[in-house]
């Protein structure tokens, strides 16, 4: 079966890198910062999006939760610190440095938050008032902070490698103990759980722990080939993990030194990681776009989503339930068991992605449309693809983007809307152009078919609806009103109204018999 792969694995799959992870401290929820600016908080019980936190300009490297798990705050480029709240996603306080945010923490008792950044200060926050003071400046670039378990200290590490680990008095400011070993810059830190030990990362490919009553190196970790962005201790002491510009994360035992594991899977290096609340499970971001949730006793991914390389443009159930079916920038189509999250297989046969799937009404076939003009032709195709083998066939017409494809009710059919301006009726059997329906007058980024399978509509970067007849092509109403690109049409389940989502931030509601608007939603 050409173009097929087995036994893929998904991921939780992001629109873009992954900077920094949390889990919260209730073992409720897990968020992940990413590069382009936004927040991703899941429920771990069943790893589904539940918000989408936008508020930053650029690349978000870290995030920390409250102690009671209602607030969460993030660092960024755009050098400020936000703290949110997790039940209205509001933002409640943003505070500012002069260069990029490395590093937030939270205090023990969830009164304080501490900040690091390229400006070289550290800040410290009264969460009740607002108001700041730097703890320490001129210390080199700020890389990472965490508080020690009494609250009395915060240790830091820094890009100047003269600098190492420093240990800071909470109170004055004070240095308490300067750890100086690594050869390049300090890039994580964190506490044992009894505060008597400390771990750091660098870039140097090692990991250190430190006796922080003497000062002295009690073990040096080697085993990464490259620098380590990240470390954390597992809830019970017990072992460290790491992440690294390797790809990989490496478990530790802490009382021998050895690594346990070997986590392989990411395709790019490893921002952040993290341990679930009862240990079990590690989450690791990475560049390559993803989350990966791994089980320590096994080593393999355990929790996953979607495993596309690049953004996932389109997603439909089977008719049935029982599978999912998503299209990707990187090319492919893929059919996943709903209830295992397993791969069934990988469809291939795009190429520069693909951006609309449809399952056929009985289940047996696939359609997807995307973005590849087939050599020597000026053609961009659409590929049917047999549920049961991956064989297909292609239908070529189209001489633009295929942005959106949908079966007619009978399958018998298929339409589907172009950036050629078009939208063509297809012969699904025999791959024949039933109709070529021209009226748009800009890319069409949607088309639907009624549940009776006797109109078609279409939506249009021309701000406008056409609404089709399904036998002869002719347009039945033009449907005007947005100011905006239509990218969504949707019909009822009744067939008798449609509705229309635009980038004017609207929603409309429409009659389809007389063409004119029930309702306009306003609030996006």
């Amino acid at each position: 079966m050409a173009g097929v792969q087995f036994g893929e694995r998904p991921l939780l799959q992001e629109s873009s890198g992954v900077n920094s992870c949390a889990y919260s401290p209730d073992g409720k929820t897990f968020a992940a910062g990413l590069t382009s600016g936004g927040i991703s908080v899941y429920t771990i019980s069943d790893w589904q999006k539940i918000w989408t936190l936008r508020g930053h300009r650029y690349q978000v490297n870290n995030i920390a939760y409250s102690p009671d798990s209602t607030q969460i705050a993030t660092g960024s480029d755009d050098k400020t610190v936000r703290l949110w709240d997790l039940e209205t996603c509001a933002i409640l306080r943003v505070f500012d440095h002069s260069d990029k945010i490395t590093s937030v923490i939270y205090s023990p008792k969830g009164d304080q938050l501490a900040s690091g950044s390229l400006d070289e200060t550290i800040w410290l926050w009264d969460l009740k008032t607002g108001a700041g003071r730097i703890l320490t400046s001129s210390v080199g670039r700020v890389r990472s902070i965490v508080y020690s378990p009494d609250g009395n200290q915060i240790g830091f590490g820094s890009h100047d490698t003269a600098l190492g680990v420093m240990l800071l008095d909470v109170r004055t400011g004070m240095t308490v103990r300067c750890l100086l070993a690594h050869s390049r810059g300090v890039t994580s830190v964190v506490y044992s759980l009894r505060g008597n030990q400390l771990a750091s990362g660098s870039l140097d490919h090692t990991v250190r722990l430190w006796d922080l009553k003497t000062g002295a190196t009690i073990r040096i970790l080697i085993g990464h080939s490259s620098g380590v962005m990240s470390v954390v201790y597992s809830p019970d002491g017990a072992q460290l993990a790491s992440g690294s510009l390797d790809d990989t994360v490496r478990v530790w035992d802490m009382e021998t030194g050895a690594s346990r594991h070997i986590l392989n899977g990411h395709l790019s290096g490893v921002n952040s990681i993290v341990y679930s609340p009862d240990g079990t499970q590690i989450a690791s971001g990475s560049s390559d776009d993803t989350v990966r949730v791994w089980d320590i006793q096994t080593a393999v991914t355990r929790h996953a989503l979607i495993s596309h390389r690049d953004m996932v443009s389109s997603v439909v159930y089977s008719p049935d339930g029982a599978q999912l079916v998503s299209g990707s920038l990187d090319d492919t189509v893929r059919v996943w068991d709903v209830e295992t999250g397993t791969a069934h297989y990988t469809l291939s046969g795009h190429a520069h992605g693909v951006y609309s799937v449809a399952y056929s009404p009985k289940g047996d076939q696939i359609a997807s449309g995307g973005n590849y003009r087939y050599p020597y032709t000026s053609s961009y195709a659409i590929q049917l693809f047999d549920i049961k083998t991956g064989d297909g066939h292609t239908l070529y017409g189209h001489t633009d983007t295929v942005r959106s494809v949908a079966y007619a009710p009978d399958g018998a059919l298929l339409v589907s809307g172009s950036w050629d301006k078009t939208v063509r009726l297809w012969d699904v059997e025999t791959g024949a152009v039933r109709h070529i329906l021209s009226g748009h007058s800009h890319f069409v980024n949607s088309v639907a078919y009624s549940p009776d399978g006797t109109q078609i509509a279409s939506g249009s970067h021309d701000e406008t609806i056409l609404l089709w007849d399904a036998q002869t092509g002719a347009i039945r109403h033009i449907l005007s009103g947005h100011s905006g690109a239509v990218t969504s049409v949707v019909y009822s389940s009744k067939g008798d109204q449609l509705v229309s989502g635009s980038e004017d931030s609207t929603v409309r509601l429409w009659d389809v018999e007389t063409g004119t608007v029930c309702y306009t939603l306003n609030g996006h």
